[in-house]
């Protein structure tokens, strides 16, 4: 069974025009700031000014479609420019004029419909749920998907995440037996491929924003609020991992070694972005350890991070407790794209996923108590692009894999136990 789709891709992320007029909602907006300083009417310096330039990107930040009326103002202290995250100050020069209203609008959200017990948001597929049955997700991304489980009040669930072709952030949660609630946009605009972890039942997503700063976004009791950047320069996609009682950020650096930053929580005497409530990360620190592309992390059971990356030639090398400087171990392994990587909570062993030169799936196992890795082994399953797959810890829903088709579509497949077991 392969994991890439061959028809037509079911719909494009960016919202569709029908016949009818779409009704739409909106959100006004006052004093708008990032980062501590108010919101600047222009996306960079002097470039794009007003409605349909940083009065847009603004909204689409919030996760809102457009900008239908605002009003700004020059009131002699400093703004940022969205586009590049740079600061404007007036006591340099700058012609500052700050964003002082705005109301954001987008499609509304359907009325009278539970879009979690409602037949109409089902993907249709009979079966969905079943072991090697493919789940066709629709959408239209670029990029590589991230993939998570999280809790909805007390309900289990998975999500994945893409960037869509409007280069924001979109997602679809499913609740693991092959449901499957459509894709939502949480606005913003980036570069390359998001990360997404669960902190506290809690999704967080992390991406490379288009001034090459980390920009983060997250959920509180289950809401999501807006974008917040945390600054960090890189040319690379971020990888977020949740561990040592914290969020972490990781980058490459422009030297070309990691750097990290962490969450701990909410720092109420620092008066947190009301927007967004992060505030209490505790800035960027660097290590000795090189990189030369995306790293992709995870956390292990002794609160360590351990790092993945392809490097030259192909081969997939592991750095072992990166925070902390710890060695670079060669896998033994070869892969057409970046590794992805797993980790099977009830038995606490890590899995590194590569897609191999002959486009297959090819799982190396590291055990949980012995710490030695298995060695690569090929499945059956074919990948264009990197393997994305989760441990759901549910008997009912298992592993989940997805996969970017052909025509740019996403879809999921429910893995059997076998494809991770054993070695």
């Amino acid at each position: 069974m392969s994991i890439r789709m061959m028809g037509v891709a079911l719909g494009a992320l960016v919202a569709f025009a029908g016949a009818a007029l779409a009704e739409t909602e909106s959100k006004e907006f006052k004093n708008p700031k990032m980062n501590g300083k108010r919101v600047d009417w222009c996306a960079d310096a002097g470039k794009k000014c007003g409605q349909g330039g940083g009065v847009r990107l603004y909204c689409q930040s919030q996760g809102y479609d457009d900008d239908d009326d605002f009003a700004s103002a020059e009131l002699g202290e400093p703004t940022v420019y969205l586009n590049s995250g740079k600061t404007c100050d007036p006591d340099q020069g700058g012609e500052c004029r700050a964003i002082t209203k705005v109301t954001c609008t987008r499609e509304a959200k359907k009325k009278g419909i539970d879009v979690e017990a409602s037949s109409e948001t089902d993907i249709g597929e009979v079966n969905q749920g079943g072991e090697d049955v493919l789940n066709k997700l629709g959408g239209e991304v670029q990029g590589e998907l991230s993939a998570i489980t999280y809790s909805q009040g007390n309900k289990a669930r998975i999500a994945v995440f893409a960037r869509g072709m409007d280069n924001a952030l979109w997602w679809q949660a499913g609740d693991g037996t092959g449901k499957w609630f459509g894709w939502k946009s949480l606005g913003g605009v980036f570069k390359g491929s998001p990360s997404c972890t669960s902190y506290k039942g809690s999704a967080w997503c992390a991406v490379r924003g288009m001034d090459d700063a980390v920009w983060v976004i997250s959920q509180t009791k289950g809401k999501w609020g807006g974008w917040s950047s945390i600054g960090g320069v890189t040319k690379q996609s971020p990888s977020l991992v949740a561990g040592y009682g914290a969020v972490v950020a990781i980058v490459r650096n422009t030297e070309g070694t990691y750097s990290w930053n962490a969450f701990t929580g909410i720092d109420d005497s620092d008066d947190p972005d009301v927007e967004t409530g992060l505030s209490a990360w505790a800035g960027w620190k660097g290590t000795d350890v090189q990189i030369s592309t995306s790293p992709t992390c995870i956390v292990s059971k002794a609160d360590k991070v351990h790092c993945y990356q392809k490097i030259s030639g192909g081969k997939i090398i592991e750095n072992v407790d990166v925070l902390n400087n710890g060695p670079t171990v060669d896998l033994k392994g070869l892969s057409e794209s970046q590794p992805g990587v797993l980790f099977e909570k009830a038995a606490l062993n890590i899995r590194v996923l590569a897609r191999g030169l002959d486009d297959k799936l090819w799982v190396n196992r590291r055990n949980g108590n012995s710490g030695k890795w298995g060695g690569f082994k090929q499945k059956p399953y074919t990948f264009y692009g990197k393997p994305v797959c989760l441990d759901t810890n549910a008997e009912s829903s298992g592993f989940w894999c997805f996969g970017v088709g052909g025509d740019k579509s996403v879809v999921a497949q429910r893995m059997q136990a076998s494809t991770f077991s054993g070695q």
